[in-house]
């Protein structure tokens, strides 16, 4: 789903479940937060302020303007603004899946509508393409990643690890495991991790390698276990060795590059000692 359309649906789903009394605690500061981040990027836009208000008030009428507003103001590509959208979908399918009662009804371009009074369901027209949508959460964390965004990035690819559907697209399924240890080493060399930290990237990368035994996660995997090894794990080194003999007659392909190329961007240390 386009960003600026899963923030307008955001919006649109949260103001007019809140108009029913049926949203919890959770949503309504979720909203507000969002609704605070909007109105931050439009000050010094007071045009744009009332086109948030306006838009509130009347969806249909007022999509186009607060579209073109995000737009412009750059929040259709800003991942903090686009993760609490997300958040706040989120919340709302889980609150209706808890069987609370929402009208919801929402008009807009490329996504869809929802409308109706469910009972913990909410119908949408056209049904969501869980790949294309995992794909597409997947290159907003690899892009997040390559910017040094940390948080932003592993919130889209935890996302990404539940939306791909598991036993499919094995190559985009490695890709999530591999993109989303390198994002919870946060920029440090793995050696400083705490080691429940390294364990769940260490279960992350040999998933990976389960998924799509490519050389580029082979290879670092054995970087990441040889630079834990210096905390005292000396069996580590000795699992990275044997790792090394399954390397042997793998070809490399552009993927690796492209993997090794992050790689020393996130972690220039490992890669200098590859």
């Amino acid at each position: 789903m386009d960003p600026v359309n899963i923030i307008l649906m955001a919006l649109g789903n949260a103001t007019l479940a809140g108009s029913q009394a049926a949203i919890s605690d959770a949503v309504k500061e979720t909203l507000e937060s969002l609704k605070k981040r909007i109105r931050q990027a439009f000050s010094g836009r007071p045009q744009a302020g009332m086109v948030l208000d306006e838009y509130e008030q009347n969806p249909d009428t007022w999509e186009k303007p607060l579209r073109d507003a995000l737009i412009k103001t750059g929040l259709s590509q800003d991942t903090i603004t686009v993760n609490m959208a997300q958040r706040l979908l989120e919340l709302l399918e889980s609150q209706a899946e808890e069987g609370v009662q929402i009208n919801i009804q929402h008009v807009g371009t490329g996504y869809g509508s929802v409308y109706g009074t469910n009972n913990g369901v909410i119908n949408v027209n056209a049904p969501r393409d869980k790949i294309a949508e995992g794909k597409a959460i997947l290159k907003l964390g690899r892009d997040a990643l390559k910017r040094g965004e940390y948080d932003a990035a592993k919130l889209h690819l935890e996302k990404a690890f539940q939306t791909l559907p598991e036993g499919q697209n094995q190559i985009e399924g490695a890709q999530a495991r591999f993109l989303l240890a390198l994002t919870l080493l946060n920029g440090k060399r793995p050696r400083s991790a705490n080691y429940q930290t390294f364990r769940r990237i260490e279960g992350l990368m040999q998933s990976a390698i389960t998924l799509y035994p490519s050389y580029s996660y082979l290879c670092t995997l054995v970087l990441i276990k040889r630079d834990y090894a210096w905390n005292g794990f000396a069996h580590l080194s000795d699992e990275a060795d044997e790792l090394v003999h399954h390397m042997k007659g793998i070809t490399t392909t552009s993927q690796d590059q492209e993997n090794f190329n992050l790689l020393r961007h996130c972690q220039p240390h490992l890669m200098q000692n590859a």
